[in-house]
Parts: structure tokens; sequence; C-alpha cells
């Protein structure tokens, strides 16, 4: 038995260093509005078993030897190794989306409904009072951050890049980190969350949902516009109008990443969406989307790779 103990207690710490080093590590994006702060040194664990360590250390061999005031040091370890090292700063500049409390013009319901009039006016006022409100707010943030700090404060002015009523009652808003700690406090703000980056993904099929039949009752796509909120648009293809733009089949729309009016698809992925949606081609092949006499407006928001931002789609 006195042989087996320290055997015991070898195999102990084996074991949970073999259980650390088989779980998956990942780094949970920071929540503006409910981050609980760590103190310096002592590891916070995140989901998978990875340990987040803040601290004020560099590790060996960096080149890191100080932080700015109010910046930490991330290493991220999984077991005993380490899997990454950063520091995060107040001033660290990010794109995000600020939402506020008033609920966006989406929301009235039904444009037949009679009461609707009434409530969209109110609606439009209080989202406007949110946006004025905001915008007076913004600046004095900064400049009391700024008069707070005990170093210059070289974070740029926060930039409103877009605001919103319909989607959302918000803005998309560029700034400093702490700044942004600042807005999600506002008595009128829902929500800050990161602009984060938006793909467009392919299938590698088409499900099959008998189209046809509605075709063979006279249900065509007749009278229906269609927003297709993508890479844009090749209306010079033949099945989406085979002509400039705009065309008897792609109607309208606007390129948000060149800020012009010319929608024109340098990707493919829209293309292929509108095709499915209202593709009408001429014989013998006779290609048609499942809509197929619908109009289409062309909304590009994602680049020739397929890239984009969320406040852009919105």
């Amino acid at each position: 038995m006195k042989l087996r103990q320290p055997f015991l207690l070898f195999l102990i710490p084996c074991f949970i260093a073999s259980a650390l080093a088989q779980a998956p590590s990942r780094l949970i994006p920071i929540d503006l509005k409910q981050r609980a702060p760590s103190k310096v040194g002592q590891p916070a664990i995140a989901p998978g078993g990875a340990l987040v360590f803040p601290t004020g250390k560099a590790l060996p061999g960096s080149s890191i030897t100080s932080l700015p005031p109010g910046a930490k040091f991330i290493s991220i370890t999984k077991g005993d190794s380490t899997l990454a090292a950063f520091t995060v700063g107040n001033e660290t500049e990010m794109n995000a989306i600020v939402q506020f409390r008033s609920p966006p013009l989406s929301t009235l319901g039904s444009f037949k409904d009679k009461s609707r009039t009434a409530r969209l006016q109110s609606a439009i006022s209080a989202a406007r009072a949110d946006h004025g409100q905001f915008k007076s707010d913004l600046p004095a943030i900064e400049a009391t951050l700024r008069a707070q700090s005990r170093v210059p404060f070289s974070a740029p002015n926060a930039t409103i890049r877009y605001e919103y009523l319909t989607a959302l009652n918000g803005v998309a808003i560029t700034s400093s980190r702490r700044v942004l700690d600042e807005i999600s406090k506002l008595p009128y703000v829902e929500s800050v969350d990161e602009d984060v980056e938006v793909k467009a993904l392919d299938d590698s099929s088409n499900a099959l949902i008998e189209a046809p039949l509605l075709w063979n009752i006279g249900i065509h796509g007749d009278s229906i516009d269609i927003g297709i909120i993508d890479t844009g648009i090749d209306y010079f293809h033949e099945a989406l109008g085979g002509a400039a733009f705009p065309n008897s089949k792609v109607v309208g729309g606007y390129d948000f990443i060149h800020n012009d009016n010319d929608p024109l698809d340098d990707n493919g992925h829209g293309t292929h969406v509108a095709g499915i949606a209202a593709g009408k081609g001429p014989g013998p092949t006779n290609l048609r989307g499942v809509a197929y006499e619908a109009r289409l407006w062309a909304f590009k928001v994602l680049d020739a790779f397929g890239r984009g931002s969320t406040s852009q789609v919105l």
C-alpha cells in the first residue's frame, strides 16, 4: 500500500492534464455590457477548458515591456501550452452596432392596420428622439473621458457610420472600447454588439420544393418585388434582364460597397440567388426561378470576395 499511494498521487495530476489537453479551446468575444473583470494573474475558465489569464506581464522572450493604462495582456493557455498572447486596450478602435430601446419601425405590424399610421408617427418620433439624444451624449462622453484620463486620450473621435430606423432602431459606430463601455450604460441603449464580418456561402444543391405545382395554378410571382441583399446581380445575364441597369427584371437597387447606383455583381453569389428567386431565361433552356415573373432589386452589401459588414447589410 505504501508503494501505491505515491503512484496514485502521480496519476491524478496526469489525468487532469490529459483532460485539459483533450478539451477544445476557444476565445469568447468580449461582451461589452456584461463582461466580468478578472484580477491580474487570476485565471478565468472558458468553455472547453481553456484558461484565459489577464496579466500585466509579458511572456518570456516577448518584446512587450509595458502596457498603456487600462490595457491588459491576455494569454490563452491549454494545459501547459500557450496558444496565443495579445493585448487588449481600452482605446482599441472597433466597429459596433448600438441598438436603442425604442422599437424599430418594422415591428409595427401590418400595413393594413388602420391604427398603424398613428403608431408609426409615434414610433418615428421616439426613434428620432433616441438618435438626437445619442448625438448629444456621444461628444459629452468623449469629453468626460478626456478630462478624466491621466494620460493623453489618443483615441480618435467616434464616427457614426450608419443610422437605422426600420430593421432596428440604432446606429453603426466606430469608436474606442472605452467609449463603447460608456455608451452601453446609457439608459436608452438596449445593446452594443461588435459589427462582425458576414460572408456569402453556397449550398451544394437546391432543395426540391415543387414550384411547378404553383405555376400550374397560375402563381408565378407577378406584381411581387424581391430584394436580393448579397453581392449584387449580373443584370446582363439573359435570365436577369440581359440589359443595362435598370432593366425589365432588375428594376432598382444600390451598391453599398462602392456607394454608387450600380449594384453589378463581381462575385457571382448574388446572381446565383437572384436566378433561384426570379430568373426567367429565353428558350430553348427556359431557365426559371421559383417566382420567375417577379421583379428584382439588387442591394450589393458584399464585395468581390463575398465579404461585408453587419452595418452594410442592415
